[in-house]
């Protein structure tokens, strides 16, 4: 099941800014308290053997979660996230998140708790369509884990910060840096004895991230949006692992992302179609959200 979760991971940009849909309810007459975000989201892949005629794989899963924030005032908050997700077969994946967000200045920002580190912020954020399943080149990213951060931001394109998480009991060090098109991070893991780098660049219809771990994987993914009106795009998920040496990940194809609306309420989602070199198979997918 792992291995078909890993194929998925290639046709899962998306749209490379998808949010989750149901945003920003207010709860009640507290006006100080949001629920920001609420998710739920369905998918399902078929893996069509080329090589075993006739052998076919596949998958399904939902994830559902919730993100709230409480903001007596303009410079204190807290966030609470929570979700969980089933794919029917292995144990069900539960994740929760709870940091407080100091504001002393417009352009400082300092967050403590269990939340993302400076470099998974290049990860999407766990309650969207996108985060449901990623790209080779984000997972490699390491995760949420209890951590201090401060970020600064000088203009409104650009930002820089840093900060300590620790995992396992030992330290991890994380730097960040965006500008225009751009978002960078990097870090240090006590736990592993390793370094990390990731980039980013998203401009108009391209998205591209690639992502280093020392001696273990150089990932790359590139999605570009070729047909605007109808969304139609491409993609390529590529990674190099350096202990088999070996081109590990190799899957292209095209996706198609779509909306439909049911009474009062939208419907979003994709179809997809690829091909895997590693699982030599080709690959439908369908994804829906709210």
């Amino acid at each position: 099941m792992r291995r078909l979760k890993i194929i998925w991971m290639a046709i899962f940009c998306l749209t490379f800014n998808v949010n989750a849909q149901i945003e920003n309810i207010k709860c009640g007459g507290d006006s100080t308290l949001v629920l920001r975000r609420v998710y739920a989201g369905m998918l399902s892949g078929t893996m069509l053997k080329t090589e075993e005629i006739g052998t076919i794989d596949k998958f399904a899963n939902i994830r559902v979660g919730a993100q709230a924030i409480w903001q007596p005032n303009k410079v204190f908050g807290v966030v609470l996230m929570t979700l969980a997700q089933t794919d029917f077969v292995n144990k069900p994946l539960v994740m929760n998140q709870c940091h407080i967000i100091v504001t002393p200045k417009k352009w400082m920002k300092i967050q403590i708790g269990n939340m993302a580190t400076p470099s998974s912020e290049q990860r999407p954020y766990s309650v969207t369509a996108d985060s449901q399943f990623e790209v080779n080149a984000q997972t490699i990213i390491p995760g949420m884990a209890p951590n201090a951060k401060v970020v600064f931001m000088p203009t409104k394109n650009s930002y820089f910060g840093g900060g300590i998480a620790y995992r396992y009991s030992k330290p991890e060090y994380h730097v960040q840096a965006g500008f225009g098109i751009f978002q960078w991070s990097g870090y240090y893991s006590n736990y592993l004895n390793k370094v990390g780098t990731s980039l980013t660049v998203s401009k108009g219809r391209v998205y591209n991230i690639t992502s280093y771990k020392q001696d273990v994987e150089l990932a790359n993914f590139i999605g570009i949006t070729i047909f605007k009106k109808s969304d139609i795009q491409f993609f390529a998920d590529l990674s190099w692992n350096f202990e088999k040496d070996d081109l590990t990940r190799g899957e292209i194809g095209f996706l198609k992302n779509f909306s439909a609306t049911l009474g009062k309420l939208e419907i979003k989602g994709l179809i997809a179609l690829s091909y895997c070199d590693e699982g030599k198979s080709v690959n439908p997918y369908l994804f829906i959200h709210l």
